[in-house]
């Protein structure tokens, strides 16, 4: 009898059939197939065209997209003041202000990010010159930002007055 049930399972047709399809088409549930039980896959091809499959997909070189067009869609600049600057130390490695000094265009402004948890000042001019009035946040606290836009070219020497050995330099071009 075992020997019969045996033949019977090589010889009988599936229990279940799986049918995958392309194109889009959602797959049906999974079939249930249990040891011994052959499985029929069914694989439907939707109509297309096999050069198509075969062909690379087309991509766009950067000299369609130069670096120059990519900047001037970018106006706005981070700077971040690190967690720790508000203590002494960060002149020495230069990362009071990251970055420690930046490029830019004419007309792109610079956000600074307060992450320190100390309060701090983003002041144009130097610590031995002192405050040159064309911008001060004043004093602003953990988690707040500052912006400026830069209108005219030249060379922007910034400090905190609360912790003078935090500098940095904003160049417009």
């Amino acid at each position: 009898e075992l020997k019969e049930n045996m033949n019977n399972m090589e010889t009988s047709e599936p229990k279940s059939t799986s049918t995958i399809s392309l194109g889009g088409e959602p797959l049906e549930p999974e079939p249930k197939v249990t040891i011994g039980e052959s499985l029929e896959v069914e694989i439907h091809e939707t109509e297309s065209d096999e050069s198509e499959m075969l062909e690379e997909p087309e991509t766009k070189s950067m000299e369609e997209k130069p670096v120059e067009k990519i900047d001037e869609m970018i106006h706005s600049h981070s700077v971040i003041i690190p967690e720790g600057v508000g203590v002494p130390g960060c002149e020495e490695t230069d990362e009071c202000y990251l970055p420690p000094s930046m490029s830019i265009k004419s007309g792109h402004s610079v956000v600074w990010v307060n992450e320190d948890t100390a309060a701090h000042t983003v002041t144009s001019g130097t610590v031995d010159g002192g405050p040159d009035g064309i911008f001060d946040s004043s004093i602003f606290m953990s988690g707040a930002t500052f912006e400026h836009t830069f209108n005219d070219v030249g060379k922007y020497d910034y400090f905190c007055i609360v912790h003078p050995w935090m500098t940095g330099i904003i160049e417009v071009v």
